[in-house]
């Protein structure tokens, strides 16, 4: 039946070297040989989720319009882009329509 002797949880960018506190917190909990162990794993809800601005997800939705259109039809694909711009101006341009 497996029990837990000790939880720490830290945010940290990776998980590749294990804090000092947690190992000496650990020393002080589990003796070598005691038959308890040490789990570090990555909790992804607890990872802070970047955010990005209006401007930037507008920007990565027209360069990605841009590249799926030039790929499936480059000869036209000045004019799809710029219906494609001009039907959806909220979804591609958010900034420029909250002031108008």
């Amino acid at each position: 039946m497996p029990r837990e002797l000790m939880t720490i949880t830290r945010v940290q960018q990776s998980t590749r070297d294990i804090p000092l506190a947690i190992k000496q917190a650990l020393d002080t909990v589990a003796q070598p040989g005691s038959g308890c162990s040490l789990f570090v794993g990555i909790d992804e809800d607890a990872r802070p989720r970047r955010q990005l601005s209006p401007q930037a997800r507008a920007s990565i939705r027209r360069k990605s319009l841009e590249r799926r259109v030039r790929k499936a039809a480059p000869l036209f694909a000045d004019r799809i882009i710029a219906d494609e711009l001009a039907a959806n101006p909220k979804y591609f341009n958010p900034v420029e329509n909250e002031s108008t």
